[in-house]
């Protein structure tokens, strides 16, 4: 978004049948969760059934930079503004929600750590803050979206795993059951006393809609709107398809690696297609089985689509999140990528000799990683890439996520700093790459993209830098930018197609 205006975010109440409003909270801190993740977003407020209190998150401090992630479950008393501190510890927690009695709050979050990627639990107290129990543990990914059922004795939350998301309730005994299941990806709203759940549901074949499931008797989902139908008529969507597949790093570590394949429409098994491998940022986030019409497209223009979550994604345990800490980008999240690509060639979708890496982001970084270490691909697009983590770092707007990603800061040991910059490695960098950032960007600033791209430059590679304009992180948030991202990205892939280029250079012969 930017730089932000001075001052703090802080709670005011104001009437229901409107007034003026009143602060409740004060200082040089915010009300809210900040960090990675959090930034921005809006803060976790509950209402005490009594209407005497109001549970929220944040810490209730100055910031330090050694409590870049700290967050803590808090009340503030309407009547007086009197700040009361339940959690304790350097933990980051969040998400409170009352009981429907008052006595007991639940909460999501996880102590003090020392990870890059800690899967977060939840937890319900008494409202004094004591008597804390966490009600999940080990999970694939953290829950949320929590809410307590109108009987007391059950919380529902969602939770993003193997490449979907679904709705699951817990008891306070810690027995969790599923309310829905399979490949699909589902948000929760809110659940009515009744039972009924507004949520939203998306599968590889159609995009988001309104729904409503129950949570407590028969699950099954029904739409309720069909906003799409108009887009989407007429189309022959390609088939997606989920795959597994065992992967090795030079080190040795071994993982089970999950992904999907996007066939083009009217696939021809007798036909070898091009292959497109899309890659996720994060690195800590989870490609899903929900509708993508990025994937859709490339598949519908004749590309084979590969998209995968290797180590270092979410929804998959702590192990396998946090396999690439201290070595991001490197052989361990390398070795999956490339075992997938090594699957969908043996599997007989695509032509080894046609084909194409992109990814924004994390996954703009494992792009440039990848075409330092091969030359398999006929060209590359890295959208919003890190390409210099020492550079970086000072320029970031998550300079604390960026500093814990390594053993120690680059002044005291600065060689896993460049070990892990593809800058680096441009010198065997022999594959085409278009490089593309928003102009805007605080996150992976353009600065990242443009020393790539000059080096490229004096390296002779065919290159090209897009500033994005107007956009911040990512290249898509203005509509007209993301189809300018796809129809560039489809462009700089023709033009090193072989097939396309010598079908080109045949039609100029002709004429």
């Amino acid at each position: 978004m930017g730089y932000t205006n001075n001052g703090y975010d802080h709670i005011f109440v104001v009437p229901a049948m409107g007034g003026t409003p009143r602060q409740l909270t004060s200082g040089d801190w915010n009300v809210g969760r900040r960090g990675l993740g959090s930034i921005a977003s809006a803060p976790a407020l509950s209402w005490s059934p009594d209407g005497k209190v109001i549970a929220f998150d944040g810490l209730t401090r100055a910031q330090t930079p050694e409590a870049w992630s700290e967050s803590h479950i808090n009340l503030v008393s309407v009547a007086d503004g009197t700040i009361t501190q339940l959690t304790s510890g350097q933990g980051n927690y969040g998400q409170p929600d009352f009981s429907p009695d008052g006595k007991q709050i639940a909460y999501t979050g996880y102590p003090e750590h020392n990870t890059s990627y800690p899967v977060p639990d939840l937890f319900v107290m008494t409202n004094d803050g004591s008597n804390i129990k966490a009600l999940t543990n080990d999970l694939d990914d953290g829950p949320s979206s929590i809410e307590w059922l109108d009987s007391g004795r059950e919380i529902v939350f969602t939770v993003s795993a193997r490449g979907s998301r679904n709705i699951h309730a817990v008891d306070l005994r810690g027995r969790i059951r599923d309310i829905t299941s399979g490949a699909q990806v589902v948000t929760l709203f809110n659940v009515a006393k009744n039972g009924r759940a507004a949520v939203s549901i998306s599968t590889s074949d159609k995009p988001s809609e309104i729904a409503v499931t129950n949570i407590k008797g028969k699950n099954d989902i029904s739409r309720l709107t069909d906003v799409n139908s108009d887009v989407l008529y007429g189309k022959t969507l390609g088939e997606v398809k989920e795959i597994w597949y065992d992967a090795t790093a030079e080190t040795g570590e071994s993982a089970r690696v999950q992904g999907w394949v996007v066939l083009p429409p009217n696939y021809d098994s007798n036909k070898k297609y091009p292959l497109l491998l899309q890659i996720h940022g994060g690195p800590h986030a989870m490609y899903n089985s929900g509708f993508n019409f990025t994937f859709q497209e490339f598949a519908a223009r004749g590309y084979v689509v590969l998209y995968t979550n290797p180590r270092g994604s979410t929804g998959y345990g702590s192990d396998f999140a946090n396999a690439i800490r201290h070595r991001y980008p490197g052989p361990v999240d390398y070795a999956d990528l490339m075992a997938g690509v090594d699957k969908v060639i043996a599997d007989g979708y695509a032509d080894s000799d046609r084909m194409f890496v992109a990814g924004c982001s994390g996954g703009g970084i494992l792009t440039t990683w990848i075409i330092g270490q091969t030359d398999r691909f006929k060209a590359a697009a890295a959208l919003c890439p890190v390409t210099n983590w020492i550079g970086m770092s000072g320029t970031t707007d998550v300079v604390g996520w960026l500093y814990n990603f390594f053993p120690a800061p680059y002044w005291e040991d600065p060689k896993p700093w460049l070990d892990h910059s593809t800058l680096m490695h441009v010198g065997k960098v022999k594959t085409p790459t278009l490089l593309m950032t928003g102009d805007k960007d605080l996150r992976t600033p353009i600065g990242e993209a443009e020393s790539y791209f000059a080096a490229l430059k004096i390296l002779g590679i065919p290159t090209r830098l897009i500033p994005m304009r107007n956009e911040y992180h990512g290249t898509g948030s203005i509509p007209s930018n993301y189809m300018r991202t796809n129809l560039m990205l489809r462009k700089w892939f023709d033009e090193f197609d072989p097939v396309k280029v010598a079908a080109t250079t045949e039609v100029k012969a002709k004429h």
